[in-house]
Formats: structure tokens, sequence, C-alpha cells
């Protein structure tokens, strides 16, 4: 018994979803609208609400995907978007597009990073989380009718022990469902940063949607989530003997940050396998890796439990961890080869040690608060809503040299026009100075 691979075949983009489509008919949809017809004209409105509703309701999109989370215990996201920006579609003809987070009420390309980075999160998201509601309903009503058989036997005098609760919850997925994203570890610099502006400026606002997928999924309630922020990718195989794998739980590691796909791969299947409490029931309890110590070969324990902080009154709480990931050795100039760990699994174990105590202080810092200052506790209630993450205004540091070159190319060719035919250009130097103003709002 264990984890069961399947594989389903989908398109997370669908083109219905996508701004602009527009459904061919085909033959079969010709002769149904000529038998519509045809029925409207002998039997009126009421026999053409007949036909349609036992044709159904159409084709769904995302069957695919609603049956491949059915019963889902991890979903690994993978997806991104390498999309070269249109300069003509996405900052001439419509200036404010750049700052609308909104894509898919213009963009008609599928590969845009809003529909494969953004949307296609949010869909898995909230299917996960409708999955999740639903196992928690079935294990709710299954306690509540074993409760109720138990408080019946007592009533009669037997004492009524079950185990089948614990089994229920097994075959329902006792754990909460957990989603693990391959994110990007550039969204760790300043939106303003030379790096930021060009990746946005020529991959059509890519930081942008990879940091409202980040978002999203930090502020779920319901499902556990693990962003993975690696740096650089590359196809090599990492050489052990002088490089390890470095996870940083504060989710940024400084550059350079040079990290292999093999890696990024095996600690996000580590990641998935692994529950929060540090158990694996994939490998031996007993697991043990060799290090090198002080020039010795030492055999060291890979694994010691996370033993997060249990809470009577909300022992499912609901984690989301950002971690970033590279290489480590000096060999390659990024930190020292002692930062890291030989393996993804060792990794891991670290990660979630860390965040188990990063946990239990958290709590005692709380606790502090609630006892002595009850004040502060009530207006950390109030603020609570306040205290959403902020996206990172990416869209207003692209436009600043965007626009700036606009205006500049515009000014010099309008010096060019003769005075006479200077009212034609008009409208065009409304548009910029409306999107202006827009960037003005946008900073303040």
């Amino acid at each position: 018994r264990g984890p069961r691979l399947e594989v389903v075949v989908g398109d997370l983009v669908p083109p219905q979803e996508v701004h602009g489509y527009r459904e061919e008919d085909d033959e079969e949809e010709l002769e149904f609208n000529a038998t519509l017809d045809s029925v409207r004209r002998f039997y009126g409105k009421s026999g053409v609400e007949e036909v349609l509703s036992g044709g159904g309701d159409g084709v769904d999109t995302n069957e695919a995907l609603k049956e491949a989370m059915k019963d889902c215990t991890v979903v690994i996201s993978c997806v991104g978007a390498v999309r070269p920006t249109n300069p003509w579609t996405d900052f001439v003809t419509a200036p404010w597009r750049i700052f609308r987070h909104d894509a898919s009420r213009w963009c008609g390309d599928a590969s845009h990073p809003h529909y494969v980075n953004y949307l296609t999160t949010k869909k898995v998201l909230d299917l996960a989380e409708r999955e999740q509601r639903r196992r928690e309903v079935e294990i709710a009503e299954y306690e509540r009718a074993e409760n109720e058989i138990a408080d019946e036997a007592k009533e009669r005098g037997f004492i009524y022990e079950s185990d089948e609760i614990r089994h229920m919850k097994k075959s329902v997925g006792g754990d909460r469902i957990k989603i693990i994203r391959i994110s990007d570890l550039a969204l760790t610099g300043k939106p303003w940063g030379v790096v930021a502006i060009l990746t946005n400026l020529v991959r059509s606002m890519v930081f942008r949607e990879q940091d409202r997928s980040e978002r999203i999924l930090e502020e779920s309630k319901l499902v556990d989530t693990i962003i993975l922020r690696p740096g650089d990718l590359i196809d090599e195989e990492r050489n052990e003997t002088t490089l390890s794998l470095q996870v940083d739980t504060s989710g940024a590691l400084p550059y350079p940050a040079v990290v292999s796909r093999d890696d990024v791969a095996a600690l996000a299947v580590a990641a998935a396998l692994t529950r929060p409490d540090g158990t694996n029931l994939a490998l031996k309890d007993d697991r043990f890796f060799v290090a090198d110590v002080g020039g010795k070969t030492v055999k060291k324990r890979r694994r010691k439990l996370a033993h997060f902080p249990h809470e009577a009154d909300d022992s499912q709480k609901v984690r989301s961890f950002t971690w970033a990931v590279r290489w480590a050795g000096e060999v390659i100039g990024q930190g020292r080869r002692v930062d890291g760990f030989p393996d993804a699994q060792a990794c891991l174990d670290r990660a979630l040690i860390d965040e188990a105590k990063r946990a239990r202080r958290q709590r005692r810092l709380q606790k502090i608060r609630d006892d002595d200052y009850p004040i502060q506790r009530e207006l950390l209630r109030l603020t609570q809503p306040l205290q959403r993450r902020r996206l990172k205004p990416y869209g207003v540091f692209v436009a600043i040299p965007v626009y700036a070159a606009m205006a500049a190319v515009a000014t010099a060719g309008f010096r060019r026009v003769p005075v006479g035919k200077r009212a034609m250009l008009t409208p065009i130097f409304r548009r910029l100075l409306d999107a202006a103003k827009l960037a003005k709002s946008a900073i303040g």
C-alpha cells in the first residue's frame, strides 16, 4: 500500500477560456440548429426548451483536471510560461494594460503567464479546496454517526469502541491536501531591480503572475502549500563530493544560486511524501547518510521528527511554507558546502525542524502578548484582515522606462511634424497622458 501514480492528459488552458475564442460551427452543429428551427416552428418555445434540456449542459473543459483531483493527496505544480512580449498589443494600443492584472480580458494568447501561471494555479487550488471540504464533511458525518452509536450503547449499558474512524480518515484522506508549487528565486528581488524590469519587459510580466500565484497559495485556509523557489536551473548533475543542496526556510538566498533540475524534482517529491511532522512512510525510520566531518567519513542519522506544536482546538492547522533552493559549495562561489545537506530528504527534514521551531517561537510570543497586552491582542484581531500580503508593483517600474522611451520618440517625431498637421497627433498624446496619470495613481 502506498501512493498510486495516475497519468491524466488534459489541457490546463482550454481554448474556451482564452479571450476572443469563437467555436466554429461544424456540420453536426449546423444540423442541430436546423432541427431547433423546425421544432420552434411546430412546437414553439416550450419544445425548444425540452430539446435543449435533454441535450445536456455541454462539454466541461476542465473534466480531466477534475477527475485527476478526485481522491488526490498531493499536487506538484511545475507549470510555467515563456511568452515574448508583444509591444503593440501589450503596451502601445492600450497603455493602461501594463497596470491591469487580468490579462484574460484582452489577451488571446494562451501562453500568456496570466493563463499559465496564475489562472491554472487558481483553478487547481479551487478544485483542491473543494475536494478538501468534501473529505472534511464526509469524515465529520462518519464521526457523528459513530458518536451516536457509542452514546446509544452507553445508555444500554454497553461499551462501544470503534477503530473505524482512524481507518476512515486514512481511506478518505486524513492529512490535508498538499500543493507544491515550483516558483522562482528571482521573486525575492526588488521590483525596481534590473533583472525584474528586463524579465517582465520581455516576458509578458511573468514575475507579476508568479507573485500572484504565490499569494493565493499562501492565503489558502484549507490546503497545505509548499512554495519552492529555485535559482537558475541547469541540467548538470551535482558533484556530491564538493557540492551540497541548500534550502532556506526564509524563502530567500543570495545570488549566484545555481541548482539542478534533478535536485529540485527530488525535493518536490520528498515534500510530497513527507508529512508535516517529518514522517515518511516510503522510507525506513532508521535512515542514515554519510557525511564528511573534518576529513573523516561519518555515518549520521538523517531524520528527526519536526514535532509541530499541538493545539487541542486546532490540531489540523493549515501550514504554508516558502523555501529557497540552491547548491552550496566553495568551488562555485555559492556559500559553503556545510550550509547544505547531501540529499533532498535531509534538506526537507532540516527545513521542517526549522519551521517547527519558528512555530513554537511564534506561539510563545503570541501567548505573552495575549496574557500581558489584552489591548494589543484586540488591535491585532481587528487589523488582521489588513495584514494581507501586498503584491509588488512590477507594472509601475516596467511602465517607467517603456513610456519614457515612447514619450521621447513621440516628442522627437512631433517636432518634425509641420505646425498645421500637429492636431492629428493629439489623440496619441492623450493616451500617453492617461497612462502617466494611471501610473501616478498606482504609485500613490
